[in-house]
């Protein structure tokens, strides 16, 4: 009879032991499940803070030909193309639109062939994109370049520049942020791209420098 209940116990403790055994093994599993989850949120909600703009997952790139000049012009479909243009200088063509997109902001775009001149005036759009010369960076427009002081521009990529702080006669302010790409066509050299609020309101430079950050990487040119 002893014997018995000794057996009955041993096996009574053996069934607790797998239960408790079994019970912290799914509590440590379910630990790490929760962790994970957690840290893929964070890095989820650190992505949608560097797209404070754009705020779209994904897109599709549109085309569209620009035959006067011989080019395409990419963009993502996020962007709406309001307007494309191509006018006739006294030599030469220069390009100009405009890009809306979130329904809040308005990206302005221009630039000009290589034998671009016309009789008289100018303006930010009469322009070839920009130049590094050694350690140094200029822009170009028809009329002339100009070198940028260190404490005036900053880097997107390998191709595009944000400018702010250079003062241009009355083509560029001090307080004026604007940004050059330059293209891969030897006749149409470069661009340059503002932004304005749809809503009149006034964007300060950290936010323009923001949209330029995410948009202007998106948006380029190439022969057709």
């Amino acid at each position: 009879m002893k014997k018995k209940i000794i057996i009955f116990s041993i096996v009574i403790l053996i069934s607790l032991f797998f239960v408790l055994s079994l019970s912290r093994s799914t509590s440590k599993e379910e630990s790490i499940s929760n962790s994970d989850f957690i840290d893929q949120e964070e890095i989820n909600i650190k992505n949608n803070r560097n797209n404070t703009y754009i705020g779209v997952p994904d897109y599709k790139i549109n085309q569209h030909e620009i035959n006067e000049l011989g080019l395409v012009f990419n963009y993502p479909d996020f962007f709406v193309l309001k307007e494309i243009k191509v006018n006739e200088g006294q030599t030469g063509k220069k390009l100009v639109g405009y890009l809306d997109f979130s329904n809040k902001y308005r990206i302005n775009f221009g630039g000009v062939t290589r034998d671009f001149s016309k009789s008289r005036g100018g303006s930010l759009n009469d322009t070839f994109g920009y130049k590094k010369l050694g350690s140094d960076y200029y822009l170009n427009f028809v009329w002339n370049d100009y070198k940028l002081s260190k404490n005036e521009f900053s880097l997107i990529n390998d191709n595009s520049i944000i400018v702010s702080g250079k003062e241009i006669g009355f083509i560029l302010s001090d307080d004026t942020v604007v940004a050059f790409t330059n293209t891969l066509d030897q006749n149409f050299p470069g661009i340059v791209f503002s932004v304005s609020s749809l809503e009149n309101k006034i964007l300060n430079k950290e936010e323009i420098v923001q949209i330029f950050k995410e948009t202007i990487p998106l948006i380029s040119f190439n022969q057709i």
